[in-house]
């Protein structure tokens, strides 16, 4: 009659013992159950049949896959774990592009275990067999049943079979990201059970304000101040973008609050790459045409202007 009890059990070994872990689990177990070692001991000797009939199952290794995968015990399905991280990042490496490294607390399998939770066996240091000195005699352990390890005494992960690492990765932040961005490094997430495969790492960017420029989506945005010299005769004005300043030329009479346009001078596209628009904004204040000197206004008035003609550009 075939017994019920899972074959691995009934030999004290993982499901992935190898073939000469199942043979010495196997000797140990029949030398001890044997019904010639306890004669009229009908529990030894059930035990004894159980043995037998899982080591020839789980020795033939065509009938143990088929046992395998036929009386295996249902393993619940193991959702990979994703981790979420915040990445704050400045407008320059959000134009640019850049590449940030940052520090990641993951969990992981134990590397020192290989997941099991289990650690070595103090009575046969992981050998799985003992000799016995005085008849030199190799049997399996008894204390770890053959198998070299002890289940729940890894001291790296305390027999949990997973345990959390801090790794430092490089991360690649494309061009175009903003606010509300998410980069998402696969296989870089938490993993769920120890063998099981790691979820992803999504890093939610979040942009720092810029001091001079203010973005809305691909379009830049800042103002710049002009001399009311410079407002009332036009000329050059020196414009901050994020290629450097550039030179842009205003016609005569620019009043406060002008905009110009500067075309691809604005955030990139983050999957085509094309840059949006620079909107520049001129200011010119009351204040400073109100503090215009002598030798200003002698000079504006030989162009026309007055400081009443003036205060009208200003805001």
């Amino acid at each position: 009659m075939r017994t019920e009890r899972d074959y691995y059990e009934i030999l004290g070994i993982s499901r992935s013992a190898t073939q000469a872990e199942v043979q010495r689990a196997f000797r140990s177990l029949a030398k001890r159950y044997h019904p010639d070692h306890n004669p009229g001991d009908p529990r030894a000797a059930q035990r004894f049949k159980e043995i037998r009939e899982a080591y020839e199952v789980l020795s033939n290794p065509e009938r143990r896959r088929r046992y395998d995968h036929a009386s295996a015990p249902p393993r619940q399905a193991t959702i990979a774990r994703d981790l979420v991280q915040d990445l704050s990042i400045s407008l320059e490496d959000a134009f640019h592009g850049a590449a940030r490294r940052m520090a990641v607390i993951r969990r992981i399998t134990c590397g020192f275990c290989r997941g099991t939770g289990g650690g070595t066996c103090p009575s046969c240091r992981g050998l799985g067999v003992s000799v016995r000195l005085w008849r030199w005699e190799r049997e399996a352990c008894r204390r770890c049943g053959g198998r070299g390890w002890l289940p729940g005494t890894c001291h790296a992960c305390a027999g949990r079979g997973l345990r959390e690492e801090v790794q430092v990765l490089w991360v690649r932040i494309p061009a175009g990201v903003d606010t509300g961005s998410r980069i998402r490094l696969s296989g870089m997430g938490d993993v769920p059970a120890p063998g099981a495969s790691p979820g992803d790492l999504y890093l939610r960017v979040r942009v720092q304000a810029h001091p001079r420029f203010y973005r809305s989506g691909r379009d830049l945005s800042c103002w710049v101040d002009v001399s009311p010299v410079r407002a009332a005769l036009g000329g050059r004005v020196w414009v901050p973008t994020m290629l450097g300043t550039r030179a842009v030329r205003i016609p005569p009479g620019t009043r406060s609050g002008t905009a110009i346009r500067l075309e691809g001078m604005g955030m990139p596209d983050l999957r085509s790459g094309q840059r949006g628009v620079q909107w520049v904004f001129l200011r010119l204040s009351r204040r400073d045409v109100e503090g215009l000197g002598p030798l200003e206004l002698g000079w504006l008035r030989l162009h026309g202007w007055s400081r009443e003609a003036l205060l009208t550009l200003a805001s």
